[in-house]
C-alpha cells in the first residue's frame, strides 16, 4: 500500500536525529524509499508492493491457480489483524487487516494510517478492499481509496470472466479539478490484486526452498512477483516465540517498453509467514539505508 512506502519522509528522520536538513535531500531520499517499499504496496494491505528483478516474462511458463500448490485443508481465521508499523523502532503508524466471509465470498478489508505525531508532517490514510471468490480462489473486485495530505486517489480494480481486467483511477487535489483514467489489461495468467495476493501467500503450502510465480495487478501496472521460501526460523511476535517460513519477494514491471529495476539485493525485503496451520502473516522488514522499517503483528481479533 502506498501508506508502506510513503510514510518514512526526511522531516521524521530530522526530527528524530535533530539534525537540519535541506528540501532537495528530503526530496531524494522520499523517491529513494518509494520505490524500495512497492512490496509493501502489493503484500500487506499490504503493499503492493515488490522490489524489481531482471526477470523476463517472455521466459515465463503459462501460469495459472492450478499450477500452484495450494494447501487443501487452510481456511483463514474470520476476524481482524492488528499491525504497528515502525521505522529504527520508532512506530510512525499502524494498521489492520479484517477478513470476512459470505456466500463462499471472501471480503478483505484494509486500513493503514499515520500517527499523530507523523500526521503533523505527511497526513496518510488509506482503505483497501477486495471481494474473492474461495473455490477457485480467484479476485472479483478490489477499491482503494488513498489520502495524502490534500491528494485524494481513488481505484477500483474488477476482473471480468473473459480474463479482461479492468481499473479505474480517479485522483483530485484541493482546489484542482479531478482527473479520471481508465486502463484495460489483457493476460491468461493467474492475476491478482495486492489484497487477494496477501490471501494467497498465506494459503501456499510453503517448504523450504519452494518458488512460486504468479501476477499482481495495483489498478496502474502489472507485475511478476516471484516468491522464495529460503528457510525456517524462530521469530518473536507479541511476546511469544513463533515458528515461521521466510520468503524473499522479486517483483518484474511487465511493460516491454518500460522494464524498470531496483538497485535492491533481493534479500533486503523480508516476509515471515506462520509455520502452522493458521499461517498468519508476523512480520515483513525491509532494510534500508537510513535504518530497517519493520510492520510487525500486534494482535488478533476473532470475528464475533
Amino acid at each position: 500500500m502506498q501508506f508502506f512506502y510513503k510514510i518514512f519522509t526526511k522531516p521524521l528522520y530530522t526530527q528524530i536525529i535533530d539534525k537540519p536538513i535541506e528540501r532537495e535531500s528530503e526530496m531524494i531520499l522520499i523517491n529513494r524509499i518509494n520505490k524500495r517499499l512497492l512490496i509493501a504496496k502489493i503484500l500487506l494491505i499490504a503493499a503492493t508492493i515488490f522490489f524489481l528483478t531482471n526477470i523476463s516474462a517472455d521466459c515465463t511458463p503459462e501460469r495459472t491457480v492450478d499450477n500452484l500448490p495450494l494447501d487443501p485443508e487452510f481456511h483463514p481465521q474470520l476476524g481482524t489483524y492488528y499491525y504497528q508499523v515502525n521505522w529504527n523502532r520508532v512506530n510512525v503508524g499502524k494498521a489492520r487487516i479484517s477478513i470476512d466471509l459470505e456466500n463462499d465470498l471472501y471480503t478483505i478489508m484494509v486500513h493503514a494510517e499515520t500517527n499523530r505525531k507523523l500526521d503533523k508532517i505527511y497526513k496518510i490514510r488509506y482503505k483497501g478492499e477486495s471481494r474473492i471468490s474461495t473455490e477457485p480462489l480467484t479476485p472479483i473486485k478490489a477499491k482503494i481509496n488513498e489520502k495524502v495530505k490534500s491528494t485524494k486517489k481513488e481505484t477500483t480494480i474488477e476482473f471480468q470472466k473473459d480474463g479482461t481486467i479492468k481499473s479505474s483511477e480517479v485522483k483530485s487535489k484541493k482546489g484542482k479539478p479531478s482527473k479520471t483514467t481508465e486502463r484495460e489489461f489483457q493476460t491468461e495468467n493467474f492475476t491478482l490484486d495486492p489484497f487477494s495476493a496477501t490471501c494467497l501467500v498465506r494459503r501456499l503450502d510453503w517448504e523450504v526452498g519452494m518458488e512460486e510465480i504468479f501476477d499482481v495487478i495495483t489498478g496502474e501496472d502489472q507485475y511478476l512477483l516471484e516468491l522464495k521460501c529460503i528457510k525456517q526460523t524462530t521469530i518473536e511476535i507479541a511476546g511469544t516465540k513463533r515458528l515461521a517460513w521466510e520468503i524473499v519477494p522479486e517483483l518484474t514491471k511487465l511493460d516491454t517498453e518500460e522494464q524498470e529495476k531496483n538497485d535492491q539485493k533481493k534479500d533486503d525485503m523480508t516476509i515471515y509467514v506462520s509455520a502452522d496451520k493458521a499461517k498468519e502473516m508476523l512480520k515483513i522488514k525491509v532494510a534500508l539505508k537510513v535504518g530497517y522499517f519493520r510492520i510487525i503483528l500486534e494482535k488478533f481479533e476473532p470475528a464475533l
